[in-house]
C-alpha cells in the first residue's frame, strides 16, 4: 500500500495509508502491510510486481491496495485493488 494518496487535496484532510490500515477489520493480526512510494501507477505496480522476490517469499502475497484519493472532508475514498488471481484464496482476503 502506499503510504500518501497519489492524488491528494492538501487541505489537512488527507488520509494516509497508516491511517487507512489502522481501521481495517482485525488490521493488526490479519494484515501485514508493506508500503511502497511510487511517482506514478506504473511505478506503483512495477514495485507490488517485483516485491514478489523479498525474502522469504512464504507466504505468497495476495494482492495490494493503492490509495488514489482519501479525504475526510470530501469523504472521497479512491482505493485500486491489485489481486493475485493465481491464489485460491484471493476472493476472500480482499473482497
Amino acid at each position: 500500500m502506499n503510504q500518501n494518496p497519489m492524488s491528494m487535496a492538501n487541505d489537512g484532510f488527507d488520509v494516509t495509508g497508516a491511517e487507512l490500515f489502522a481501521n481495517m477489520p482485525n488490521s493488526t493480526e490479519a494484515f501485514d502491510v508493506t508500503y511502497i512510494e511510487a511517482a506514478t501507477y506504473i511505478d506503483f505496480y512495477h514495485e507490488v510486481y517485483e516485491a514478489r522476490n523479498a525474502l522469504p517469499l512464504y507466504p505468497y502475497r495476495y494482492g495490494s491496495y493503492q490509495i488514489f484519493a482519501a479525504n475526510k472532508k470530501s469523504n472521497l475514498y479512491q482505493i485500486i485493488n491489485f489481486l493475485n488471481v493465481t491464489s485460491q484464496d484471493v476472493t476472500a482476503m480482499y473482497p
